[in-house]
């Protein structure tokens, strides 16, 4: 039996906690001492020793706050918890102030000991460490979007104790609702949002209509504290997006992931253009339930088949299959992760709703949260949230500055690995209807991943420009109700009660316009499945290359070594082939 709980007394003991923070603070101080007494010209060798004592501080801080922010996870209503990541705030603040001095420095924007950084100084140094002369020369472009050195120290306090304690706020305000539904005729009570989402794709359709009713009928309880913690974060996001001269709120996000704006553009324009494949579909589905249309209610509702029950343990053993048969150095990596005790794999209360994959360091595997609940789709749930994991794992290479890939390589494994675990199950299926209820399945997950996130972004950028003018809550909720009407057009109706469904997402509050990464990364992934299907044997090592390099290469020359070119406007909308081919197959069978 696999273990599904998380240890994280593998990450830093609790009893250690304080020992390790005091540690820190003496690290910081050498840090600082030995940064101010810098000796000019820099040789190679002093610059690759202050880098060294930097990485390190970075692995430190990074296990202290992962050690308090995981615990949180797990219990959000916690007082030790919150205690706890409160003084992680306390060493973070110490972090920050202590290096940003030295990235100034970098940048060639500080003094230090009356010398600056110049051009071919930093050309000379950076070349120096080749693994990461990206990371420097990206970090180097950031120049004109950086502030004194008093103004970061204010902006980066005013983030840990103001932006995070909003979001505390609302991760509070939502692990205290409880739901009420109405379930095969018998009232049925829920502590947790998973718990009740479960209900959203049942077969019964009071069973979804009363589910998510009684979601949105919580959501609308407490909406006029979603929509001014909602404001409050991107009044805050638009006052310093115009602080550091940036040319709009989202190209903060794309100037981070050294992506261009316009190619963000073609891939949201690629996905509003293809929205008809989607709406098709759901054309076919709504003639198989034997309903003249399908309402926003319906939308993922199984087909025919009841689901079947998989088990976590059932999960695991298709994960494991599926990497033998894929790559020797996956399997092995997949096997050896499963024996930890870095997935907490069952929903409880206060628990964190939903899953990810947290990274911590590239010396501690990551750490993964799931809601497992038996169902076929917790499968490709656990089956994503690994792909980040591998993706992690094979970038270990990297240290802690250039391990994580930028925002729109993300999602390149996860949604791999999605497909290779849905590959494996259609093959080995036999079921001709079970066959079809997948392939229903899997289309509406992947409009969920594509359309519906690409929608997402385009609500944003609404909202954003909106809650800057001014708007009443009254007409926001309507701005976000137009959006989803207008994506689905006459082919599906869209009650009234979904216009509190942005209050429910919380990525646009936590990590706004992260959503753009999941059609990036489906339709990114899609052209590498093609790949991987005409040419398996030459394609595994490209796509390996692709996850080693973390974030060490700018994500245009990577991908174009490897054979992939995402300023071509051709490129996105080739990711919409395998979608087409999946309902071919589909009409095939009905």
């Amino acid at each position: 039996m696999h273990k599904t709980n998380w240890n994280l007394d593998n990450i830093l003991h609790i009893d250690d906690f304080d020992l390790k923070s005091k540690k820190l603070e003496i690290e910081l101080k050498e840090f600082s001492e030995k940064f101010n007494s810098m000796p000019f010209p820099i040789s190679k060798e002093y610059f690759s020793e202050i880098i060294s004592a930097y990485i390190l501080i970075t692995e430190n801080i990074a296990i202290l706050y992962a050690r308090a922010f995981l615990a949180e996870e797990l219990n959000n209503i916690g007082e030790d918890e919150k205690f706890l990541k409160s003084k992680a705030h306390k060493s973070l603040i110490l972090y920050e102030n202590t290096i940003r001095p030295f990235i100034h420095w970098i940048e060639g924007l500080e003094k230090n000991n009356n010398a600056i950084l110049n051009d071919l100084e930093a050309k000379k140094l950076f070349k120096s460490l080749p693994s990461m002369e990206y990371y420097f020369t990206k970090l180097r472009e950031l120049k004109k979007h950086t502030l004194s050195l008093d103004e970061e120290k204010i902006i980066a306090h005013k983030y840990i104790t103001g932006t995070q304690t909003v979001l505390e706020l609302r991760s509070i305000i939502e692990n205290e609702q409880r739901y009420e539904a109405l379930i095969d005729g018998k009232l049925k009570k829920f502590d947790t949002m998973s718990s009740l989402a479960i209900y959203f794709k049942d077969g019964n359709k009071e069973n979804r209509i009363n589910s998510y009713n009684a979601l949105y009928d919580q959501q609308k309880k407490n909406i006029v504290k979603y929509f001014s913690i909602y404001k409050s974060i991107v009044n805050d996001w638009s006052f310093e997006t115009k602080l550091r001269n940036y040319d709009s709120n989202i190209s903060v996000v794309n100037v981070e992931n050294d992506i261009k704006d316009k190619t963000v553009d073609i891939l949201l324009n690629s996905c509003e253009d293809n929205k008809d494949i989607f709406n098709e579909f759901f054309l076919i589905k709504a003639k198989e339930l034997k309903i003249p249309k399908l309402t926003r209610y319906d939308l993922y509702s199984p087909i025919a088949v009841a689901e079947k029950t998989v088990s976590y343990e059932e999960a695991v053993t298709i994960i494991l299959d599926v990497f033998k048969g894929f790559d020797s150095e996956l399997y092995n990596i997949a096997v050896n992760y499963f024996d930890t005790d870095n997935i907490d794999c069952y929903p409880k209360s206060n628990k964190t709703s939903g899953a990810f994959c947290a990274n911590i360091t590239n010396k501690i595997d990551p750490y993964l949260l799931l809601n497992f609940t038996n169902k076929t789709r917790d499968v490709f749930i656990l089956a994503h949230e690994f792909g980040h994991a591998t993706h992690q794992m094979l970038s270990k290479s990297q240290n802690i500055l250039t391990q994580d890939a930028p925002l729109t390589l993300a999602e390149t494994a996860s949604t791999f690995t999605e497909s290779l675990v849905f590959d494996y199950l259609y093959k080995n299926e036999k079921d001709k209807n079970v066959k079809k209820s997948m392939l229903f399945e899997k289309i509406t997950d992947t409009y969920a991943t594509i359309a519906k996130q690409a929608y997402t972004v385009k609500f944003e950028k609404q909202a954003h420009k909106l809650l800057e003018d001014g708007i009443k809550l009254e007409d926001f909720n309507d701005v976000y109700l137009n959006v989803l009407r207008e994506q689905f057009g006459d082919y599906i109706e869209v009650p009234e009660i979904f216009k509190y469904e942005w209050s429910y997402i919380p990525h646009i509050v936590n990590t706004p316009f992260y959503c753009y990464a999941y059609p990036f990364g489906d339709l990114l992934s899609f052209s590498l499945y093609e790949s991987y299907l005409e040419n398996k044997g030459s394609f595994i090592n490209k796509y390996k290359n692709i996850l080693k390099a973390g974030g060490s290469q700018n994500p245009y020359k990577l991908l174009k070594k490897e054979g992939f070119n995402i300023e071509d406007p051709q490129f996105f909308n080739n990711g919409f082939k395998i979608i087409k081919k999946w309902i071919k197959e589909l009409e095939s069978l009905i």
